[in-house]
C-alpha cells in the first residue's frame, strides 16, 4: 500500500522546497500541483488569455493535455506532448493559475492526476487543499506557513538573486492578494485540515523546518523503497 503525504499552505510559505527536500530524504516521490495549474495557465498565456473567462476555461480542458513524469524522481509538466517545467514560475502564469485554479472543471481535471498517482505510488503531494479535498485519508498532513512579511523578504531575495527587477513592495502586495483569493475562494479555499500539523516558519531556518516535519514521520519510512518508475501518467 503506498504512503502519501500532504503538504498544504501558503504562496511563497517554502512547502515545495520542503516537500522536495523530504522527497529525497524519504526516498518518495514529490508532486507539486501548483505545476499542474500552471500549466494549464501557460496555455492562457501563450493563447493571449490574460483574464480567461470561464467559457475559455472550459474550452481549455477539452483542447489541452496535461501529464506529469518524472526523470530521476524530478517532477517534469508536460503540456501538449512538450516538458514546460522551466516556464512555470514566471509570475504572470502564477497569476494567471490564481484566476483558472477556482473553477471547479479545471480542478476534477488536475484531481484525477494527483489521486492516480497516490493511489499507486509513495508520494508527497504539496498545494492549497491536498489534504482537505485531494487525499483526506493521507498518512501524514501538514500545513506550512510564515508571515506575509516572512515570504516576501525571502521570494524578494529568490528574485533578486535570479536577476529579476523587482521590488519588495510589490511582492509583498502579491502575496497578500494571492493569500485573499485563496482563502475567499469558493471551490476547495486554502483551509488548514483539523487533522493537519501547523508549521510556522517565519523564524526558522530552511533545515530546522525540514527537521520539525521529519520529526511527526515514522522513521519506518526513512529508508522507504520506492518503485523505479520514470514515466508516470
Amino acid at each position: 500500500m503506498s504512503i502519501n503525504i500532504a503538504i498544504d499552505g501558503t504562496s511563497g510559505s517554502g512547502k515545495s522546497s520542503v516537500a522536495s527536500k523530504l522527497a529525497d530524504l524519504l526516498n518518495f516521490y514529490h508532486l507539486n500541483t501548483g505545476q499542474l495549474y500552471r500549466a494549464f495557465a501557460f496555455k492562457c498565456l501563450k493563447l493571449g488569455l490574460t483574464e480567461p473567462t470561464y467559457e475559455d476555461v472550459l474550452t481549455l480542458i477539452k483542447t489541452t493535455k496535461v501529464d506529469v513524469k518524472f526523470k530521476n524522481k524530478k517532477q517534469c509538466t508536460f503540456l501538449d506532448g512538450k516538458d514546460v517545467t522551466k516556464y512555470l514560475n514566471d509570475n504572470k502564469i502564477g497569476t494567471i493559475a490564481s484566476l483558472i485554479s477556482p473553477y471547479q472543471e479545471l480542478r476534477n481535471e488536475v484531481v484525477f492526476i494527483q489521486r492516480d498517482l497516490a493511489s499507486e505510488y509513495n508520494i508527497i503531494i504539496e498545494g492549497r487543499d491536498i489534504a482537505t479535498k485531494i487525499i483526506p485519508n493521507a498518512d501524514y498532513k501538514f500545513f506550512i506557513t510564515a508571515s506575509a512579511e516572512a515570504r516576501a523578504e525571502r521570494r524578494y531575495k529568490q528574485l533578486l538573486e535570479a536577476g529579476k527587477q523587482v521590488t519588495f513592495e510589490e511582492i509583498l502586495q502579491g502575496l497578500k492578494e494571492r493569500d485573499e483569493k485563496d482563502i475567499n475562494r469558493e471551490n476547495s479555499p486554502l483551509i488548514q485540515s483539523r487533522d493537519s500539523v501547523l508549521i510556522e516558519t517565519s523564524n526558522l531556518s530552511f533545515d530546522e523546518v525540514v527537521d520539525l516535519v521529519l520529526s511527526y514521520i515514522d522513521k519506518k519510512h526513512y529508508k522507504n523503497d520506492q518503485q523505479e518508475k520514470d514515466c508516470l501518467k
